[in-house]
């Protein structure tokens, strides 16, 4: 009788090592896209709710509230606060997550996402009642290309504004 060989050969075992990797090639990009879009989704969403306790703030005091001022808004946000030297105040800190309340002459609320111009943020201007995604361009800043995806996934077909600095498109 005739030996049997059990197991594969050196051929297959690579074939299958060649496929496995592929697929990995492709669905790993893809994944990391997903996870950053449900970061992103987060952040904007923790900033919708920001605005709209400013919102009730300003309906309540016929004025939108101080430079940070936390204490004045009927909100519970997830995390701490931080206390943050550019703007001599505190901005919260959420996870990944920085939230800014700027009523003086910007009249702006910003979520940065990460570190000061390494990645995106999402920005409200209550005058022009208008939210826009940017994508930070400078020498610090981490896979700027990742991030216009993210953008791009919240601010449709509107086209992106190229600045020295950053890129800002309007949200939908």
């Amino acid at each position: 009788m005739g030996k049997i060989k059990n197991g594969f050969t050196l051929i297959e075992l690579l074939a299958v090592v060649l496929i496995i990797g592929i697929l990995a090639a492709i669905a790993l990009p893809q994944y990391t896209i997903s996870v950053e879009k449900s970061k992103a989704a987060e952040g904007l969403t923790n900033l919708k709710s920001l605005i709209q306790a400013s919102e009730i703030y300003y309906l309540e005091n016929g004025q939108y509230p101080e430079l940070a001022d936390w204490d004045a808004l009927v909100i519970q946000f997830p995390g701490e606060r931080e206390y943050y030297a550019s703007i001599d105040g505190d901005v919260w800190k959420s996870g990944d997550w920085r939230y800014y309340l700027s009523y003086g002459s910007s009249r702006q609320v910003w979520a940065r996402m990460g570190k000061a111009g390494e990645k995106y943020y999402f920005s409200y201007n209550p005058t022009a009642k208008e939210y826009l995604c940017g994508v930070y361009k400078t020498e610090g800043s981490k896979n700027p290309k990742l991030y216009e995806k993210i953008c791009a996934a919240f601010c449709g077909n509107n086209n992106f504004t190229e600045g020295s600095d950053r890129a800002t498109c309007k949200i939908k």
